[in-house]
């Protein structure tokens, strides 16, 4: 395989009911360039870890299973899977997330190349609640009408009006390692509750941040 020019980061832990759905939503994804799919599977108890396995033995061009002997917690799982991906861009995609939209990867790395001074994208998800089975389509837009926005500030991405669904988000993974790599604590430390909205919020300072 060429060297990829995306990254996707998959974590997983228990996810024995969604992986399988979240893995092809990466595999069906249709574009002009090489991408990999390196997913850090925590010591899963549910059948998780042969799922992926199983995928990985089935597609080793494109995935990379990261994983040990004992459980690692999700902050050092996170951070050994970055490590160990390529490409320009990295995209994210939990285990119990997946992509409907077989173009994701392609539109999202159109615009990166289009637009150097952007640092991050993302765009809308849908949501869907496991127990009640409803569904909550183009979330951001139902909840309050946003639409596309090309710098969005650091106030905006810490209210609570817009919702970063972090499997919709790429970065540029030179930008992506200089943040992270620049305050241990606040990106690596698991002093906080959330893991992303620190990075989304110091991406928008350093860099454009938009939405599509």
């Amino acid at each position: 395989m060429r060297e990829p020019l995306v990254g996707v980061k998959m974590l997983t832990y228990n996810h024995a009911p969604f992986i399988a759905q979240a893995i092809e939503g990466v595999l069906q994804q249709k574009t002009n360039f090489p991408f990999e799919l390196v997913i850090g599977e925590d010591c899963s108890i549910d059948g998780t870890h042969e799922i992926v396995l199983e995928y990985q033995k089935k597609y080793p061009d494109i995935i990379r299973v990261i994983t040990s002997d004992t459980n690692v917690g999700v902050r050092k799982n996170s951070r050994r899977v970055s490590k160990a991906l390529q490409g320009k861009y990295i995209a994210f995609c939990e285990g119990d997330d997946y992509w409907h939209h077989p173009e994701k990867l392609q539109k999202q790395v159109d615009y990166m190349e289009r637009h150097p001074q952007c640092g991050m994208v993302f765009a809308d998800c849908d949501v869907h609640h496991d127990k009640s089975n409803k569904v909550l389509n183009d979330y951001n837009y139902s909840i309050n009408g946003l639409k596309s926005r090309v710098d969005l500030t650091i106030e905006e991405i810490l209210s609570k009006g817009i919702v970063i669904g972090t499997c919709t988000v790429m970065i540029r993974r030179t930008l992506y390692e200089r943040v992270v790599d620049g305050d241990p604590y606040l990106h690596q430390s698991g002093s906080f509750l959330m893991g992303d909205t620190q990075l989304w919020a110091e991406l928008a300072a350093v860099s454009k941040v938009t939405y599509i």
